[in-house]
């Protein structure tokens, strides 16, 4: 399986086994488990059996691409000398703004969304801690607020915690 980002272009690539040119490749999209592509889309020719094409894929998860080879431009002839070749691209996020908005603002309790819940976590897991007789503080991981604010009672248990984690 090889792998993507997401809104970010890749190369699809077909190289025939015999090297002829002159064909008319394409490349059927499917998001993993679907009947239906998602697209279809011509391969170039680049010469000695050579094809490719550039896509963006738009969606996160498990991606499956079929290549078709036809003899003729329409696209209606199966060339029966190549095989129908799939390719397995799972698609990834470049950074948590790359995650689709409805992810980022699921609502993980009344108060936070899961992007607010991922900077409560991160700060504690990664962020500087400083911590007082009763008071402990967690940063966040640029340093440039504190996100976790706890009170500890005399028994060190905490009693009270505060989070500010942004919008």
């Amino acid at each position: 399986m090889s792998r993507a980002k997401l809104s970010s272009i890749r190369s699809l690539q077909l190289l025939t086994s015999d090297g002829v040119a002159g064909l008319y490749p394409q490349a059927e999209i499917y998001l993993s488990g679907a009947s239906s592509p998602i697209t279809t889309l011509d391969l170039t020719d680049l010469g000695n059996g050579r094809y490719a094409v550039d896509y963006t894929f738009p969606t996160i998860g498990q991606h499956f691409v079929k290549y078709i080879v036809y003899s003729d431009s329409e696209h209606t002839t199966k060339d029966t000398t190549y095989s129908e070749e799939l390719e397995d691209i799972l698609v990834e996020v470049n950074n948590l703004d790359s995650l689709p908005t409805s992810v980022m603002n699921f609502m993980v309790d009344s108060a936070r969304t899961f992007k607010q819940f991922l900077r409560i976590v991160a700060s504690a897991v990664a962020g500087k801690a400083s911590s007082g007789p009763s008071t402990t503080k967690f940063r966040d991981l640029e340093d440039t607020r504190d996100v976790i604010t706890t009170v500890a009672n005399t028994s060190g248990d905490r009693t009270s915690a505060t989070y500010d984690p942004g919008s």
